[in-house]
């Protein structure tokens, strides 16, 4: 960590530490950041399991993700830049765990809140093969979590 006050925060526990790295173990959506505001939030495939309890094969909120996003923008300082990660395809809820979105999804979530500065699409076969492909390509992929093989949208976008 390069001089930089890392947060991190997550409903489980994370055993990490660093003198400049503060953990916050609770709910993103619950908690209270005060007045504290961001300059880079960093969101890396966790948006997508907003809402959703694959261990109690509940839907809990089907907006959460909708929900985390808004807090996410909120948080962010005047032009703060904002990665993102997410599965990418045919949009739908797999096995209530996480939420797979389409071109147009994204779209609608980034927008009036976010600029796109950069997108990328990635085929997953394995966390060891790894291929950027394009758009086109990144909405027919036919998501099996079995077997590894899904597509992800890497964005890179700012506080509009």
């Amino acid at each position: 960590m390069i001089g930089y006050k890392v947060y991190g925060i997550d409903i489980r526990d994370y055993g990490y530490s660093h003198p400049k790295f503060t953990f916050i173990n609770d709910d993103f959506l619950a908690h209270n950041f005060g007045n504290k505001k961001f300059d880079i939030i960093i969101d890396i495939s966790s948006i997508e399991h907003f809402g959703l309890d694959t261990y109690t094969n509940k839907i809990i909120d089907l907006k959460a993700d909708i929900k985390a996003l808004n807090k996410v923008y909120s948080l962010l300082k005047k032009n703060g830049q904002f990665i993102f990660t997410a599965p990418f395809g045919k949009p739908e809820i797999v096995n209530n765990f996480e939420r797979i979105y389409s071109y147009k999804d994204i779209q609608n979530m980034f927008k009036n809140k976010f600029r796109i500065k950069k997108q990328q699409f990635w085929l997953i076969h394995s966390y060891k093969n790894i291929s950027e492909i394009g758009l086109s390509a990144a909405s027919r992929v036919e998501t099996n979590l079995t077997k590894g093989i899904y597509a992800v949208i890497t964005i890179g976008a700012f506080k509009v």
